[in-house]
């Protein structure tokens, strides 16, 4: 004699499915179609991440992610070494701005002092100063008292070792 067990779920809301021998909730809402769940329950591809795929249930998706660095492998449906699963992600377009125009900065005028726009050059009038030239503007420099700027070895030095005539020696600087 063959015994029937009826089983019931709650009235509405699930029914009995004899197969799996359980309870499955009836979906209140129609199904429709996403970029995720293109069908209602399945395991599907994430175009914008390798590393990641979608399982769907019922319509609803959940992201998952693939460990250790492995890509979704759609051919397979599994996570798989990315040179197997040759996933190649759809990067949305960016607009860029475009790139302003390039202005030229306007030269420096160059000093009467300068004869090059950066660089140290004698003081013609006075041999214990010196001009420090940076982007053609001279900035006058003193040597410490009794040496003179030695253009040669770029250093203030004994007027005797650089050959300056005293009387330029320490006058009034303008």
């Amino acid at each position: 004699m063959v015994t029937t067990i009826l089983r019931y779920c709650s009235v509405n809301i699930a029914k009995w499915d004899r197969y799996h021998d359980r309870c499955v909730f009836l979906s209140r809402r129609r199904y429709v179609p996403t970029k995720e769940c293109p069908k209602p329950s399945g395991i599907f591809q994430n175009p914008k991440n390798c590393t990641t795929f979608y399982l769907c249930t019922d319509g609803v998706h959940h992201l998952q992610e693939c460990p250790g660095g492995l890509h979704y492998d759609k051919k397979r449906v599994r996570c798989n070494f990315p040179k197997v699963a040759k996933c190649k992600e759809r990067r949305p377009k960016i607009k860029r701005k475009p790139k302003p125009p390039v202005t030229e900065k306007p030269k420096p005028k160059q000093s009467k002092f300068c004869p090059k726009m950066d660089g140290i050059f004698s003081n013609e009038a006075n041999c214990s100063t010196f001009y420090f030239c940076v982007d053609g503007t001279a900035y006058l420099q003193e040597c410490p008292q009794g040496l003179v700027f030695d253009e040669n070895n770029m250093k203030c030095d004994h007027p005797k070792v650089v050959g300056c005539n005293r009387e330029f020696l320490h006058t009034q600087i303008a």
